[in-house]
C-alpha cells in the first residue's frame, strides 16, 4: 500500500509540475504576442544614448537592421524647432527665403 500510495503522489507531483510548465508556456507565448502587437503600434521612443557631439541615436524595432542618427540643433535654431527642419549659418542664421530671427531681448 504504501508503494501504491507513494506511486500515486508522484503521478500528482508530475501533473502538478505540467500543468505549471503549460501555464507559464501559454502565459509566455501571450506575453510575446502582445509585445509583437504592441511594436506595431507604439510610435514614441527613446534614443539609445548621445555622444560627445550631442548626437542622438535610435533604434525602431521595426526597423531592425538600422540605427538611426539625429545631429543636434545648430546653435542659431529658435527654440521649439523641429529636428532637420532648421538650417541656420550663413549670414544670419536664417534658412533661405525667411527672414533672421530677432535678436536676443536683454
Amino acid at each position: 500500500k504504501k508503494q501504491s500510495r507513494a506511486r500515486a503522489e508522484e503521478r500528482k507531483r508530475e501533473e502538478a509540475e505540467r500543468e505549471e510548465r503549460r501555464f507559464y508556456d501559454k502565459h509566455d507565448k501571450f506575453e510575446a504576442d502582445t509585445l509583437q502587437k504592441l511594436d506595431k503600434h507604439v510610435t514614441r521612443y527613446a534614443p539609445l544614448g548621445q555622444d560627445r557631439h550631442h548626437n542622438k541615436y535610435w533604434w525602431f524595432p521595426a526597423d531592425k537592421g538600422c540605427v538611426y542618427v539625429e545631429p543636434p540643433l545648430p546653435r542659431s535654431a529658435p527654440a521649439g524647432a523641429p529636428p532637420g527642419e532648421w538650417r541656420g549659418g550663413g549670414g544670419g542664421g536664417a534658412p533661405p527665403g525667411r527672414p533672421p530671427p530677432p535678436p536676443p531681448a536683454a
